[in-house]
């Protein structure tokens, strides 16, 4: 709950500081009800900015909750939604500080807070989605968590409707809509840049270039303190020893059977730990073998090619990764591929574009982690990501070599 409370009070000083900024220049009033407008609208605009860095993020996570939902048919529109949601959510957060059309947009903010209350309501119960995926990467939240924020910023609403015939707008419509439009079209833009022009412009992912992998596999297990709860036989009375406080005390309960009868280990988590990062990193060969750890091994340079269906992908990057196989076999430098794309299919792909490093298969999820792009080209070395580019933006040989001779 602590990053919910930090967000809550990041954008409550974002509210104040908007609200001055508005009355300075409007005397629009610095009273609680302008405050806690900008407050939600900035709330609004810093989540929908930190998923527009990431649009392929919310995509996935909406594909997860339409699978939850049983919507499966509406899967292969994830992206479509994650983009719509994403302008939405920013337009409507910046509509409010505007104060343009009240009316219509505190109601379609209470829609959309709604579904969202819904979606992280039903997920904290049934359990079947870890992450909401509300500030995508950046900030990583439970549903429980989520649900809880929604259901503050649902009680905002409320407050900000009842006063709403106060809310004085800061431009006319004419004039406001022209400011959404034009911001909508940039925004709108800035989502497919971070998609579908190129990968992220931030990448918060475990993946990231110059993280190294072997780190990001560690877990931090939590930290215990390890007891023992025994039951008095006489009064029913139960008594939790710590083995850290006196191991003499609990060898004296074990051992008085009389008046003491043993129940269970009792355990209190002291520290919470650390999670692994990176959990499924696996590939395997023809054969069934993961030789995961052993191609991270490697303390050499060796390029990642990065697919998740071969079919789908881009067929024009296909071309310049052959030439980047020639670099490599020339200087020596492994390639190998990754896709969860079955051999068979691979072997004719390979084929069809006169390709000759091996492809391996693995996890999906683990794919469009490493690099939002398909394909996606990765060159790491002992372990770390070295450099990664997007399939619009295979590098040529020049570019190649300039970055492993800065890495030398």
């Amino acid at each position: 709950m602590i990053d919910t409370l930090k967000i809550l009070l990041g954008s409550f000083i974002a509210g104040l500081i908007i609200t001055a900024i508005i009355n300075f220049f409007k005397k629009n009033g610095f009273n609680w009800l302008e405050i806690l407008k900008n407050t939600f609208g900035a709330l609004f605009i810093f989540s929908a900015s930190v998923k527009a860095i990431d649009p392929s993020g919310l995509a996935i996570k909406m594909a997860e909750y339409f699978e939850v939902l049983h919507l499966e048919f509406m899967e292969p529109f994830s992206m479509v939604f994650s983009v719509i949601m994403i302008v939405a959510e920013f337009l409507l957060g910046l509509a409010l500080i505007l104060g343009y059309r009240k009316k219509i947009t505190l109601w379609l903010l209470v829609l959309m807070n709604v579904f969202f209350t819904f979606l992280t309501g039903y997920t904290t119960v049934t359990g079947e989605v870890t992450d909401c995926g509300c500030f995508g990467d950046f900030i990583h939240q439970t549903p429980f968590e989520s649900f809880i924020k929604d259901i503050i910023l649902l009680v905002m609403l409320a407050f900000i409707i009842f006063g709403h015939k106060k809310i004085q707008a800061i431009f006319k419509d004419t004039k406001a809509a022209v400011i959404l439009l034009v911001v909508g079209l940039g925004y709108l833009y800035f989502n497919f840049a971070n998609f579908y022009f190129d990968k992220p412009i931030v990448d918060f992912r475990a993946f990231a270039v110059g993280k190294n992998i072997q780190e990001q596999m560690v877990e931090i297990p939590d930290v215990l303190s390890k007891g023992y709860l025994f039951e008095n036989v006489k009064t029913g009375k139960t008594k939790r020893v710590s083995v850290e406080d006196s191991w003499d005390e609990y060898t004296k309960f074990k051992k008085d059977t009389a008046n003491w009868k043993f129940l269970d280990q009792d355990n209190i988590v002291v520290e919470k730990g650390v999670p692994a990062k990176v959990d499924n990193y696996a590939a395997f060969n023809k054969n069934g073998d993961d030789v995961a750890e052993e191609l991270l091994a490697d303390k050499n340079y060796a390029f990642w090619v990065v697919s998740v269906q071969v079919v789908d992908s881009d067929e024009n990057s296909w071309s310049k990764i052959a030439k980047i196989e020639k670099f490599a076999k020339e200087n020596n430098i492994k390639m190998y591929a990754f896709t969860s794309t079955v051999f068979d299919e691979t072997d004719k792909f390979k084929q069809k574009h006169n390709l000759d490093f091996p492809f391996y298969e693995a996890d999906d999820v683990l794919i469009k982690t490493v690099i939002r792009a398909n394909p996606g080209l990765v060159i790491i070395k002992n372990g770390t990501i070295i450099a990664k580019w997007h399939h619009k933006h295979i590098p040529s040989i020049n570019e190649i070599e300039k970055v492993i001779s800065n890495k030398n």
